[in-house]
């Protein structure tokens, strides 16, 4: 009789699979970005910022606003597998500064903060994320960190409505 080790072919697997994995870290890619009009009551500046952890508040323009953009995603892969967005791995970026995205609004119960995140299933769909930027900013980039640790830009000039 011919016994089969299985534990050795997943391990050999494991090892085959990685470098594909370490390529494409993210597992999505960024498709298209818009500044959103919508307005809700319960998301204000002042109580995104009382959620942030400080080194992340210390990032915030003082004459901030708020700014919630539909970011439109797609899976470089599978779409039926699940990703991890963690609205941390995106930056905004003007002219003279910059900003962490802070989360995505999901519902009035729950905001991804910045550091958390949350999995999706990245069949192509939109998600309102939301950061503060300056009140003068007119147009934003948005970057997408890199392994390295490095920022890239993915969408450049995002045109912003006047400040109210």
């Amino acid at each position: 009789m011919v016994r089969f080790a299985y534990s050795s072919l997943l391990i050999a697997s494991a090892l085959l699979a990685a470098p594909a994995l370490a390529a494409d870290p993210a597992g999505y890619a960024i498709i298209g970005a818009s500044h959103a009009r919508v307005n809700y009551s319960y998301l204000t500046m002042d109580a995104v910022a009382k959620k942030v952890r400080p080194d992340i508040a210390a990032q915030l323009p003082p004459d901030g606003r708020l700014v919630i953009l539909n970011i439109n995603f797609r899976s470089l892969g599978n779409p039926s597998k699940m990703v991890r967005l963690d609205p941390a791995e995106l930056q905004l970026q003007w002219e003279g500064g910059s900003a962490p995205v802070l989360g995505a609004h999901i519902s009035k119960d729950f905001w991804a903060m910045a550091g958390g995140g949350f999995y999706t299933s990245m069949r192509p769909d939109r998600y309102e994320l939301f950061a503060i930027v300056p009140r003068t900013a007119r147009a934003l980039d948005l970057h997408q960190r890199q392994p390295d640790g490095s920022f890239k830009l993915v969408k450049a000039k995002i045109a912003l409505a006047a400040a109210k």
